[in-house]
């Protein structure tokens, strides 16, 4: 098969090509992904239309060798291309376009994705940045609201990955904008889609290692309270702590279930254990008493839940700990 992908007839490239999609899901499918064989997919993935498709399936199903994932990413033309295919509001192979750049993001040369431009005009965007064109694709495509053929719900993995990137950070955090990309985010921490939720919370947790954007989304953005959210149960909390909360997180306690999803839950602890990294910062969360809510995800987690259990005791040590007079942070955070 693999020798008539390459055929100068269309119908034999065809033929070869639904033969070889069909045992793409067979365990050693990579295998036969030689480099000649990587080629003849790599230009039938170059279109709008069902070869293109078939095309992209069997190089996300031969994703499953990371030699093979090297090798495809090795080629930062056929990176863009894909990119710019997959945000096109009538790609047919869009979903599998985004999977198979979710793959790729395993090799560094993904950072390519960031400084990317396309010269294809958009209905949703006037950017020609191939990231703003991705997010608002995981934006505005919700749904299949952008394109009929994809609900661009796995876009987020490709965002998540390239938010390793400090270029990626600065550009997501970008706070020469009117609101900076990463905001956009913030509302899929309470989405019921599972995927957007999850790679939602960590892109957010991802940028937060570049912490000189700290003081900006913490008084601009009140990314505090978005990260408290999945931790906040039904338990009553005294008065004490609720009468200095947020408004926001006041209306919430004991009004809502905590995050089920143990992922979220630790992803959202080690977020905020970023967030810890200046002064001001811890004792705004002093200020704010965010202590009782990891107390009772500590106390409800199961204890085979040991990576959830130990990023609450490391939060409480550094909450608890006394560092002297409380800087005024409080009065700089809120008005």
């Amino acid at each position: 098969l693999c020798e008539f992908l390459s055929s100068p007839q269309a119908q034999i490239r065809q033929y070869a090509l639904e033969q070889f999609a069909a045992i793409s899901g067979q365990d050693d499918f990579p295998s036969y992904l030689t480099d000649s064989t990587l080629k003849s997919l790599k230009v039938m993935a170059l279109g709008n239309n069902d070869a293109a498709k078939l095309a992209v399936t069997c190089l996300v199903n031969g994703c499953k060798d990371i030699k093979i994932i090297h090798t495809i990413a090795s080629d930062l033309s056929f990176i863009k291309a894909q990119a710019t295919f997959a945000t096109s509001e009538d790609d047919i192979a869009a979903d599998l376009r985004t999977m198979l750049l979710a793959n790729l993001a395993k090799d560094d040369k993904i950072e390519v994705l960031v400084t990317a431009t396309t010269t294809k005009k958009r209905s949703y965007t006037s950017s020609n940045s191939l990231l703003d064109q991705m997010i608002e694709c995981f934006v505005q495509g919700e749904n299949k609201k952008l394109n009929p053929n994809s609900a661009y719900d796995h876009i987020i993995l490709v965002l998540c990955d390239i938010s390793r990137f400090e270029a990626a950070q600065d550009l997501l955090m970008n706070e020469n904008v009117t609101v900076p990309p990463i905001v956009k985010f913030f509302g899929y921490i309470t989405s019921s889609n599972d995927l957007r939720k999850v790679g939602s919370i960590a892109l957010i947790k991802n940028c937060l290692f570049a912490s000189k954007h700290h003081d900006m989304l913490v008084k601009d953005y009140n990314i505090l309270d978005i990260l408290v959210y999945p931790l906040i149960g039904p338990e009553e909390i005294e008065d004490y702590y609720t009468e200095v909360m947020s408004p926001y997180v006041q209306r919430l306690v004991g009004s809502k279930a905590r995050e089920p999803d143990m992922t979220v839950l630790l992803t959202a602890l080690e977020a905020i254990m970023l967030l810890t990294a200046t002064r001001k910062i811890r004792d705004y969360m002093r200020f704010r008493k965010i202590y009782p809510f990891i107390r009772e995800v500590h106390r409800s987690v199961p204890k085979e839940q040991e990576d959830i259990l130990l990023k609450c005791e490391e939060l409480v040590n550094i909450l608890e700990a006394d560092e002297g007079p409380e800087f005024s942070a409080d009065q700089e955070y809120t008005e």
